[in-house]
Formats: structure tokens, C-alpha cells, sequence
């Protein structure tokens, strides 16, 4: 246990041999490391506080990015002060989702694919370059960004993207020692970069309720808006998913630290049903969202069955678009409509009747209309210890606009330039 919150938490695999497995140990022998909160990183180093002090002030569109780490090291209060001091924005992922509140003036979401390529300065905090941030690289972030990147663990520093700093300090503690910095001289960033922040998430907020008019076939935005819609600030939500989760994490609001869960760095698809089990059992006053692509519910469908068994309530919400939509979206934007039968899953599969058939409650909406009141019906069969599922089926012709992450500029990144370089 102690290895697996040491420096910062990861799975770690326990092997044990037989005779220890079967073998006897006394209660009082047994500690358990306590969890979120306990750092062992060591305090922030006063020098590399002042000189990413400085870089803040000559900044002109800086940001903040917030991963695991913050969560893990219970650094919320440091976050809130350390941007209530500067005006920073922030923008998290993993854990960090819920370490402010949605509605803190300097948390964003929506502008975060406009906001990124635009920065000249990030501090990257507990987090990782992986996948879900193109490995820093461009077109997501600039090449010329100076990059401070701040973690307790040393081996994560720079990794995929270049540092100009990197700091091996807990986050609290370099948030608190960052926050003091600002406290005296009372320095803000320049007040228009995060006032265009917050007009593009004012305006993605707009396009969203727009979206829950009329009754029309369902594309992702619209499921995405009904999902934002059903969940509340203590509501626990796991994404798990690749083009539909891609539409619907940023639309979904996350009210507290630790209530958004995902498949993390490794973008493992399945651990949707796994996850809300868990997280019913660990948090049963809080009601339970799994969102998940079709292709993601079937991993583990039959988790519904381990569910109905421990009278574990909670809601799935089924993006069905018949596809691997992800992958399809990324084949046709290097090669052209390929409409290839790997790329597609069939639409004439019932999972909820599979919900149903293995104890559950099912039901599968076809106009936008009745989401919100199948959601409903759901919302009661959870609370009733019963796992629901929502099968909603999407328009097969809609598609997801490319964001600043598309499969042609993924091609760019790693064909040298070429877009067309995985052509041949």
C-alpha cells in the first residue's frame, strides 16, 4: 500500500506465494498507509518558486494544468488560494476534475483547446504529457510555451515535453510557497486573457442548453448536454469511451474532488461498470454516472450481473453510434471514407435488454425527447439498489468535430510533417 501512494499514487502489482496467501497474521501487526493528503515529496525549493514567480509575471497568456497529482496530494485549498492570488486560470484532468468548484472564476473547461495553443506560459502540475495532451506537442501546445513542470515525482518531470523547469515538490506545498509569492506584491495576470476564457466557456454553456431543444435524431453534443443536465454536484462520474467521452467529459460538470473518474493514461476502454461498483460501495450517499460508448459497455457488460448481486445502484448512460467511433473518425480523416467492417459494431444489439436479462433495469431511447425522462426513471432504479442502463442510440451520420488533436495533425506529429505519410 505504502508503495503505491510513494511518490505519487500508481498501481503496483502484489505477487504473494501460497503459503503466505493461506498463512496467519495478527490484527494489531497491520498499518495501513493513509490516502489522499500524505506527501513524502519534498518542499518546494525557495529558488524554483522565485523564478517560476517570475515567469508568471512577464507572462501574457499563462495557464495552469492540474492533474492526478493535485488531487493526491489534497492541494485544493493551496489551488484556490494560489489562483484567487494571481487570476491564473486552470484547466485539470483525471482527478484534479472537482479540485474547484465548476463555477470558481478561474476554473475552465470548454476554451481549453482554444486556450492551449495560445499560451505562452504553463505550469503543469502533477500531471502527465500523455495522449490526452498530444504529448505536448503541437498544434495542441505551442513548441515556443515555456513549460514548468511541477511533480513528486522526479521521473515524470519532462517526460514527452521538454521542460524549462522542472520541480520535484509535492503540490501543495508549491502552490502554498507559489501563492505567498503573489501575496505581497498583489501581481494579477493580464485580466483580458482569462476574460476571453471564460466568454468561450459562457458561450459552450449557451450552444449546450440550445442543444436540449427539439426532439430530432441525438448527435454527440446533444447526448453530451443531456448528461451535463442529469448529473449534480455530489453525483460521481466515470467516462469511459473514446469519441463519445471525447464530446461528453468537458460538457459534464464534476462538483467535487475525486468525483470524475476515467480510464487515465493508458486509455484502458472497459472500466466503466468496474469502476461504479467500486465507487457505490466506497461512496454510497453519492448517486453514480457510468458514461460509456458502446464499444466501452461491452468489455464488461456482464458486470451488470456482479452489480445486481451486491445491490449496487448506479446509472449507466450508453452512447450507442455503432462504431468504433473514435477510430473511425481518426481513419476517415487520414484516409478518406474507408468504411471498413472493423470500424463498426451493430446497432441491432439490445444492451438493454442484455441490463435487463441479468437483473437490471433497461431502457433504449431513440429521439432526444425521451432521454431526460429515461434518465429519470434510471435516477429511481439506482436509488432502489438496482443498476440501470440508458441505451441511447446516436445518429449514425453525425460526427464529432476534430478538435485541436485531429487524426491528420496526429499524422503531422509523427510522420515528420506529412500528414499523408501513413498512407502508404
Amino acid at each position: 500500500a505504502a508503495a503505491a501512494m510513494v511518490p505519487r499514487p500508481a498501481p503496483v502489482a502484489l505477487d504473494l506465494p501460497f503459503d503466505l496467501l493461506m498463512g496467519r497474521v495478527p490484527a494489531d501487526a497491520l498499518s495501513f498507509t493513509q490516502g489522499r493528503g500524505q506527501s513524502h515529496a519534498p518542499a518546494a525549493d525557495p529558488d524554483a518558486v522565485a523564478k517560476t514567480a517570475a515567469l508568471l509575471r512577464a507572462a501574457r497568456t499563462p495557464l495552469l494544468l492540474a492533474g492526478s497529482g493535485v488531487y493526491w496530494a489534497g492541494a485544493e485549498e493551496a489551488l484556490d488560494r494560489f489562483v484567487r492570488e494571481t487570476g491564473c486560470p486552470v484547466f485539470a484532468n483525471g482527478a484534479a476534475r472537482g479540485i474547484l468548484p465548476p463555477d470558481h472564476p478561474q476554473m475552465h473547461s470548454a476554451a481549453r483547446a482554444r486556450a492551449l495553443p495560445a499560451a505562452d506560459l504553463i505550469i503543469a502540475i502533477g500531471i502527465d504529457f500523455d495522449f490526452r495532451l498530444n504529448y505536448g506537442r503541437a498544434p495542441l501546445i505551442d513548441p515556443d510555451c515555456v513549460i514548468v513542470h511541477v511533480d513528486a515525482d522526479p521521473a515524470r518531470l519532462g517526460r514527452n515535453r521538454g521542460a524549462v523547469m522542472g520541480v520535484t515538490a509535492s503540490p501543495r506545498h508549491f502552490l502554498t510557497a507559489l501563492a505567498q509569492a503573489f501575496e505581497a506584491d498583489g501581481h494579477r495576470v493580464p485580466a483580458a486573457w482569462p476574460e476571453q476564457l471564460a466568454a468561450r466557456d459562457a458561450r459552450a454553456a449557451r450552444a449546450r442548453q440550445d442543444r436540449l431543444d427539439g426532439d430530432g435524431p441525438i448527435d454527440h453534443a446533444r447526448f453530451a448536454a443531456e448528461a451535463a443536465r442529469f448529473v449534480t454536484p455530489d453525483t460521481v462520474t466515470i467516462g469511459d469511451g473514446g469519441d463519445v467521452i471525447a464530446e461528453t467529459a468537458g460538457a459534464i460538470p464534476v462538483g467535487r474532488p475525486g468525483h470524475w473518474m476515467d480510464p487515465g493514461p493508458f486509455g484502458c476502454l472497459g472500466i466503466g461498470l468496474p469502476f461504479a461498483i467500486a465507487a457505490r460501495l466506497a461512496r454510497p450517499a453519492c448517486p453514480v454516472l457510468a458514461v460509456q460508448g458502446d464499444g466501452a459497455f461491452g468489455f464488461n457488460a456482464m458486470e451488470i450481473d456482479s452489480a445486481v448481486r451486491a445491490k449496487t445502484g448506479f446509472v449507466v448512460l450508453i452512447g450507442n453510434d455503432g462504431a468504433w467511433g473514435e477510430m473511425r473518425n481518426f481513419h476517415d480523416d487520414i484516409f478518406g471514407d474507408a468504411n471498413l467492417d472493423g470500424q463498426f459494431l451493430s446497432r441491432a444489439t439490445r444492451y438493454d435488454r442484455l441490463a435487463e436479462a441479468l437483473g437490471g433495469h433497461g431502457e433504449r431511447v431513440e429521439r432526444a425527447a425521451g432521454i431526460a425522462p429515461a434518465l429519470a426513471r434510471a435516477a429511481r432504479a439506482a436509488e432502489a439498489g438496482v443498476p440501470a442502463v440508458v441505451e441511447v442510440m446516436l445518429d449514425p451520420a453525425a460526427r464529432r468535430p476534430a478538435g485541436a488533436v485531429s487524426g491528420k495533425a496526429i499524422a503531422a506529429a509523427f510522420g515528420g510533417g506529412d500528414p499523408d505519410a501513413f498512407k502508404s
